[in-house]
């Protein structure tokens, strides 16, 4: 087994942690030990503007169910490791659709695609739609924001 490929950066006093929640062989992620302890030492010590987590599997399950299926594991461990901490905002990808939530009560913004767009209205089943989009994110002193622009696609 290899080691998992987390890493910090700094713009100016915003510090931006990604942290890898891939799980050979497998779709769902999860946060091994190695990756927590990463997150805490990286945590122990605030950072002047607050910390953004990124990860690919979403800690928060999709309302298409298959989705949520293959959602990050555990979630409990990770919520643990960033309560009380200065995270302002999580955010990750996997699902192919816009959605927000909360992981011990830091925002989690789950970004939408760009090679398609997932249908939340077929439960029960994965259907990707034609479409594509990304994400603004605004963390200002006034708060956190973000914004889904679609990408149009064209047309003959």
């Amino acid at each position: 087994a290899s080691s998992p490929i987390n890493q910090m950066h700094w713009l100016g006093g915003l510090r931006v942690i990604l942290l890898d929640s891939v799980v050979l062989d497998q779709e769902f992620g999860e946060l091994d030990d190695e990756t927590l302890a990463f997150l805490a030492d990286a945590l122990a010590t605030p950072a002047p503007d607050g910390t953004v987590l990124a990860l690919h599997h979403p800690p928060i399950p999709s309302p298409v169910r298959p989705m949520a299926h293959i959602m990050l594991r555990r979630s409990e461990r990770f919520a643990e490791a960033i309560d009380g901490s200065d995270v302002r905002l999580i955010i990750c990808g996997h699902n192919h659709h816009g959605m927000s939530g909360s992981l011990a009560s830091v925002p989690v913004w789950v970004s939408p695609a760009t090679a398609y767009l997932m249908d939340i209205t077929s439960r029960d089943a994965v259907r990707g739609l034609p479409g594509c989009s990304v994400s603004q994110i605004n963390l200002g002193d006034d708060g956190t924001t973000v914004s889904v622009i679609p990408i149009p696609l064209d047309t003959p």
